[in-house]
């Protein structure tokens, strides 16, 4: 018997992110933040929501805010693309959807795959990538949902709607 195994320490833990498009790039988001994967819904614009959000839906007896991510990164829309795909999330007990060119896999990723974040990665307020991981195809980045979605998920529920509440 070889007990030799035993002795490389303990096995380094792999994640699983739900890979998406935004354009060209590869993004990931926790496959525990996702609740399901959706094709586009009917939307509801809500005066006073910040320009990201492109309204609230009725999903599953739940009215949810929906965020571009093409928007949000400050990207032309492109709600003429036929790949697009709403993605469900439940970050901190709030339901959000977010917007996104096309979903395509869910990627496995260890912290031997991770790859050291460049400083431009992490300006100011804007800092929505959490990590940067090296995958068979090239990079993804994971992003940050809470970062992302901003304010966005208290909207339906605030009565602060159209008020100077939304961070831009």
């Amino acid at each position: 018997m070889r007990f030799d195994l035993l002795d490389q320490g303990p096995a380094e833990t792999e994640r699983k992110l739900v890979g998406f498009l935004i354009g060209d790039v590869q993004y990931g988001i926790d496959i525990m933040t996702v609740r399901e994967i959706v094709n586009p819904l009917e939307l509801i614009q809500i005066p006073g929501a910040p320009s990201f959000m492109v309204g609230v839906s009725d999903h599953r007896e739940a009215v949810i805010p929906i965020v571009s991510l093409r928007l949000r990164f400050g990207l032309e829309d492109a709600t003429e693309l036929k790949r697009i795909k709403w993605i469900l999330l439940k970050t901190h007990g709030k339901n959000v959807g977010i917007v996104v060119d096309r979903a395509t896999k869910v990627v496995g990723v260890t912290n031997a795959k991770r790859k050291k974040q460049h400083p431009l990665l992490a300006y100011g307020e804007k800092t929505w990538i959490k990590h940067v991981f090296d995958i068979d195809d090239g990079l993804i980045f994971e992003l940050d949902p809470d970062a992302i979605i901003g304010s966005a998920a208290e909207f339906v529920e605030s009565d602060m709607a159209g008020s100077d509440y939304f961070d831009e």
